[in-house]
């Protein structure tokens, strides 16, 4: 589960004119971020190099399965929702999984 902490700091780099990227961190899943054309997770501080063209394979892969990715951005909503109400660790773990899985696909 992301910590309050995380959320204070990428709230902070939204703030402060940060874009939030459609890519996730390696070691920790946070969303990456980018300011100044510099790539980075707020939460490792690790500097990401996004490889040219990964922007239009994302938009050629939307526009081709537009249907499928609205089904696994519903199903990702729809376990977002199941965690936070959740209490039994076990089931909060495989919804993280879940949602990790689903992240990769998108």
């Amino acid at each position: 589960m992301v910590e309050d902490s995380s959320i204070k700091k990428m709230a902070e780099y939204l703030l402060s004119g940060a874009t939030m990227l459609a890519y996730h961190c390696p070691n920790c899943s946070l969303p990456i971020f980018r300011k100044d054309n510099k790539a980075f997770c707020p939460e490792c501080g690790e500097v990401v190099i996004v490889k040219e063209g990964e922007e239009e394979k994302k938009k050629a892969v939307e526009s081709d399965d537009s249907g499928y990715s609205k089904v696994i951005v519903s199903k990702r909503e729809e376990l977002l929702e199941r965690l936070k109400t959740e209490k039994d660790i076990r089931i909060i773990n495989e919804i993280l999984d879940a949602i990790r899985k689903i992240n990769e696909l998108l």
